[in-house]
């Protein structure tokens, strides 16, 4: 599963930095905020996506995706 490194503001308006295990960013937001945070920040940490397919690279597979971000 993806790791998601984040930065957000607690209810105390402290700011948080800190990873997390989501399926995908909209999950690691929803998470965040269900834990009571502000996500100002949040972006896949390189590298801990599941592999795709079947392992064997294929025109598609070959190109590299673009990092995801979101900022607030």
């Amino acid at each position: 599963m993806p790791r998601f490194s984040y930065m957000a503001i607690d209810s105390g308006g402290d700011e948080k930095n800190g990873t997390l295990a989501a399926a995908t960013l909209e999950s690691a937001v929803a998470e965040l905020k269900a834990r009571g945070f502000f996500p100002t920040d949040v972006s896949e940490e390189p590298g801990t996506a599941p592999p795709v397919g079947n392992g064997k690279i294929t025109a598609a597979a070959s190109v590299s995706p673009l990092p995801l971000r979101r900022s607030f």
